[in-house]
């Protein structure tokens, strides 16, 4: 196996380089005194995090970066919730307490960590993920602002997206956790890209010969499958028309995990 070498001055290059791509995604968003509230929360958050690793050998702080990204190119929050991105984990990994964060930032900043914060202490409280639906509304109920619940999919799916260097044991307690609890939530939320990714990377983690069984099927009948939906579209467009209608209409291919349910509650082959 490679040992991973830091290399402390090309990960502070890459730092750098992502904060700043983030930062032209929300300089026509933002006005000046947000995104000096922004570098704030990002200066804090490399210092909190400067000494962490994640299990893939990266600087922690890719993570918080990462997270804001989501935030506010994928679900287009604001700034608010993007500082809350980048400090999400600086209570409860690190010694900065949360009436620090409330008088070095907002009151309203601190109140989104601490309910990101204690999502984790109210899950880590609940053992049974056969009351999936309990604690589901259990979050949805104690949690004061929508805000936190969607800031916390966002960490979710970035973790979902680097589960691969968890231990095999850990990744299925975190992809059960994650299509038991998370993806419904996004789901009802209506946040269903979020959602349906969830599924799918929890789903390949979980069943994952039946993962590559569907994906291969999906792949050899592509060129089928976008000639099917361009011809509805086209359908659609030209009606829709005739009424003087203007709209953009967007197709998808059911999801990979969305066919597998369907095809097990359904009873059904491909």
């Amino acid at each position: 196996m490679d040992t991973y070498i830091p290399n402390e001055e090309l990960e502070n290059a890459t730092i750098i380089q992502k904060y700043r791509e983030l930062l032209t995604y929300l300089y026509d968003k933002t006005n000046k005194e947000q995104r000096k509230m922004i570098k704030k929360a990002f200066t804090l958050a490399v210092n909190a995090h400067k000494d962490m690793r994640r299990k893939s050998g990266e600087p922690y702080i890719y993570h918080p970066l990462a997270v804001a990204k989501i935030v506010s190119e994928e679900i287009h929050l604001g700034t608010t919730s993007v500082v809350c991105a980048f400090l999400h984990d600086v209570v409860e990994d690190t010694e900065y307490s949360m009436e620090f964060l409330a008088r070095e930032f907002s009151d309203d900043v601190a109140m989104l960590v601490d309910g990101v914060t204690k999502i984790s202490s109210l899950k880590n409280r609940s053992k049974s993920y056969t009351q999936a639906e309990t604690l589901r509304k259990m979050l949805l109920a104690t949690i004061k602002d929508i805000r936190v619940i969607i800031i916390k999919l966002a960490d979710k799916l970035h973790n979902m997206r680097t589960i691969m260097f968890q231990p095999d044991m850990k990744q299925q307690r975190i992809a059960k956790e994650t299509l038991d609890i998370y993806a419904p939530i996004a789901r009802r939320l209506g946040i269903s890209r979020i959602a349906t990714e969830l599924e799918d990377l929890s789903f390949h983690v979980l069943f994952k010969e039946e993962f590559n069984e569907i994906k291969n099927r999906i792949a050899q009948r592509e060129a089928e499958v976008e000639s099917y939906l361009e011809n509805v579209r086209t359908i659609i467009n030209d009606k829709l028309k005739d009424l003087n209608i203007n709209v953009t209409i967007k197709g998808r291919a059911k999801s990979f995990y969305s066919i597998y349910r369907k095809m097990v509650l359904s009873n059904k082959s491909f």
